[in-house]
């Protein structure tokens, strides 16, 4: 029985002894909510970005609008769907790492060397989690710092205009889908 009492009455003083430490570390690791908020739209939007990257079959994978030869439409050089995802995986190493100064955890020139849809889909998802990463090294103090090579941008511009960019080649495969009769993700919802 004094084993017992003895060992509720240690748990209780070592926990309330640890409870300002404990809250403490809490709030230091809890994220700036300016990193927090573009980490949120990075999450929702990554989502829609592998679901359109993941529509289109392996084997369209090469397609490129060119290959329609439509009348009167110019898509000579224009990139194939895989070229556009391989884009948005190493731009999106490239830019974070300027906006964090984070070192890439993979190696951006091996990008334009994937060939499979399986290896495409890796690189695009481990530069969406590195990005992850790097926004969370945004925080009020240094959001209007200007990093070298940022091109007269701040860490806050950075950090937008990458979704922005990811955007615009969201748009793109999402109509590279509709060419192929196949309704992006998004659009079933």
């Amino acid at each position: 029985m004094f084993a017992i009492r003895h060992f509720v009455i240690t748990t209780v003083l070592l926990t309330t002894a640890s409870m300002p430490l404990t809250v403490t570390a809490q709030t230091a690791a809890r994220p700036d909510p300016l990193s927090q908020s573009f980490d949120k739209v990075l999450s929702q939007f990554e989502l829609q970005f592998l679901a359109v990257s993941k529509a289109m079959p392996s084997e369209k994978y090469d397609f490129t609008p060119a290959t329609l030869e439509l009348a009167g439409a110019d898509y000579k050089g224009v990139r194939t769907f895989a070229a556009e995802v391989k884009h948005v995986a190493e731009m999106n190493f490239v830019i974070y790492s300027v906006m964090s100064e984070l070192k890439p955890d993979m190696d951006m020139d091996s990008i334009k060397d994937l060939k499979s849809k399986d290896e495409i889909i890796s690189a695009l998802t481990r530069s969406f989690a590195y990005g992850h990463r790097a926004l969370l090294t945004l925080n009020a103090g240094n959001s209007s710092e200007m990093p070298p090579d940022s091109h007269g941008m701040t860490k806050t511009g950075i950090a937008a205009y990458v979704m922005v960019h990811d955007a615009d080649h969201y748009g793109q495969l999402s109509e590279y889908l509709r060419m192929n009769g196949i309704v992006p993700p998004q659009s079933l919802k």
